[in-house]
């Protein structure tokens, strides 16, 4: 799993259907792969997590950002994307 950089930002994202955990894991980040050597079970639809701001960016770029959760998410966010690019994929 990559750790974020010191200078990204966190935004909560939700695992809403495989697709969004098959995207993860086509981008080198394998969250659906549970490892309990180290305590995580693997995400399953439905889970929420958070991903850097920067990596989101770069999905929506290649039209796979994955929906998220305005009220978790950090203002700090609109340094590296719009509200309305957010709003777009607001959870429901």
């Amino acid at each position: 799993m990559l750790l974020p950089q010191p200078d990204d930002r966190i935004l909560p994202r939700r695992l809403l259907s495989n697709r969004s955990g098959r995207c993860r894991v086509l981008d080198g980040n394998d969250l659906v792969t549970p490892h309990p050597e180290w305590g995580f079970p693997g995400l399953t639809p439905g889970d929420k997590w958070c991903v850097c701001v920067t990596r989101w960016k770069d999905a929506l770029n290649h039209n796979r950002a994955a929906p998220v959760d305005l009220e978790a998410t950090h203002a700090s966010a609109l340094e590296f994307v719009t509200l309305e690019e957010l709003r777009a994929h607001a959870l429901k």
